[in-house]
């Protein structure tokens, strides 16, 4: 058996002091006091008092009667008694029919006719707590606690926003504490935002309306203080009837906003300097010509050198390139291209694959002034070694993305620069096949955003074909 106290809720039992569960744990507040404004935390904004007689609506007598039994309360029904309730429970409660109690029999009365008007008052208790022994009396008491309900001007309703489009998006049941039309907006507001994904939405990007449920009529304009006296005036209405209300957020400004983040995506991308931009194309050209099938990434080779081309080595041969230093086809003269920094394999072998792979039946000119490594190759044709190229390319076996993203991140040195597209690939159903037919945008959506990227994820998969 649990004792109930004033400064529990007595719906579900929450702690109107600190907000803590009670059915869960226990708390160190004094909730024998009434919690008021002045000795609550933040966690509990409101709290609402209650009393509790035989002349309450049947449905919220019986609403009484279970959170009794299911805590244990051990409450005397037959007597009247004050309880709270948070926000959530009270506006349970209020919604409750309030279907009003036919008068009590003579057995339940006192039977003398001299006690038949006597009204009983209590001083702890407002006029709502009246208790009358006649039909009338009886009306006379759940108007005013009608009156006392609709004065916390704790609403409830159906709120939907209508897209720029006409769609609707799905409704959402709303319950707010309003007092001023000031602070109703800015409630609306936030809940606007949180529908359409916008966090920082203004409120002249929607407007607002209001209608009863189920009504064919036209929406009545909710922009001003007068709108929102009229829109409490009709809830309170159908409030008593029974009825619902409809609260509407018209988008009329969600394609301009769209429209200016396309644009300052496209300033971005564009942004790019033209030295920048010129880089990157040289880059690009770089990754093409020094291209290698058996590392499967750029590498620069020459007579005992077989030089991985990091991006950074890249980015620097382009720059030498720009200052006439270098070319496509001779590497920098920087001591990161020598035969030191390079990985040593068997001469034939890398011979060999340059020569099938990238200028198969270039011949090799030297120039006396540059070291031998750096030599100026001839283009020949390339017609016989292509269809062998194209033959071995047939017969790889195609990894799984993760394999492949794993190989192309291991092969440029990045740690984890493209494994991280791993689980987007996925989510579209990309294999590595359709890597080569990606369009820009499709990279975009990916999360592919660099160029540098995207040409190295393209020209990793052309050799699966």
């Amino acid at each position: 058996m649990v004792q109930y106290e004033i400064g529990t809720c007595y719906g579900c039992r929450k702690c109107m002091y600190c907000g803590c569960n009670l059915s869960e744990k226990e708390c160190k507040c004094n909730r024998k006091v009434k919690p008021k404004k002045s000795n609550r935390t933040s966690q509990v904004p409101h709290s609402f008092g209650r009393t509790f007689d035989n002349n309450l609506a049947s449905n919220k007598k019986t609403f009484i009667q279970k959170q009794n039994a299911l805590y244990s309360y051990n409450i005397d029904l037959n007597k009247k008694f004050s309880f709270t309730f948070c926000s959530t429970c009270n506006s349970s409660f209020q919604r409750l029919s309030k279907t009003k109690n036919t008068a009590p029999s003579s057995q339940e009365t006192i039977s003398s006719s001299q006690n038949e008007n006597i009204i009983t008052i209590d001083d702890d208790f407002t006029s709502s707590d009246f208790s009358f022994h006649t039909e009338k009396s009886i009306d006379f008491q759940d108007e005013n606690n009608k009156k006392n309900e609709d004065s916390l001007k704790e609403i409830s309703f159906t709120f939907i926003v209508k897209k720029a489009d006409g769609k609707l998006l799905p409704g959402k049941w709303l319950t707010l504490d309003v007092l001023t039309f000031e602070k109703f907006v800015i409630q609306i507001q936030r809940y606007v935002g949180s529908m359409v994904g916008i966090d920082d939405i203004d409120q002249t990007e929607y407007s607002l309306a209001f209608k009863p449920a189920k009504s064919n009529g036209e929406d009545l304009e909710l922009s001003e203080s007068k709108d929102f006296e009229k829109f409490l005036n009709e809830y309170e209405k159908l409030f008593k009837s029974k009825k619902e209300i409809i609260v509407i957020a018209k988008m009329k400004a969600m394609k301009q906003k769209l429209n200016k983040k396309k644009k300052r995506k496209q300033i971005e991308v564009s942004g790019l300097s033209p030295h920048q931009k010129a880089i990157g194309k040289l880059v690009m050209e770089l990754r093409e010509q020094w291209h290698c099938s058996q590392d499967n990434l750029p590498c620069y080779v020459a007579p005992g050198i077989h030089l991985k081309l990091t991006a950074k080595l890249l980015a620097t041969w382009a720059e030498c390139i720009m200052e006439g230093t270098a070319t496509i086809e001779i590497a920098p003269t920087y001591p990161e291209f020598s035969a030191q920094h390079a990985t040593k394999k068997n001469s034939h072998s890398s011979a060999t694959l340059m020569s099938s792979q990238v200028f198969p039946t270039y011949p090799v000119q030297y120039i006396p002034s540059l070291p031998p490594q750096y030599c100026v190759i001839s283009r020949e044709s390339l017609a016989p070694v292509s269809n062998l190229n194209e033959l071995s390319q047939s017969q790889l076996p195609v990894p799984s993305i993760k394999e492949f993203l794993e190989k192309v991140d291991k092969d440029e040195g990045s740690n984890g620069e493209f494994t991280q597209f791993i689980d987007a690939f996925n989510e579209q159903k990309i294999s590595v096949k359709h890597i080569k037919d990606l369009k820009d945008d499709e990279f975009q959506i990916l999360g592919v955003t660099a160029i540098g990227w995207r040409k190295t994820i393209q020209a990793a998969a052309k050799q699966y074909g």
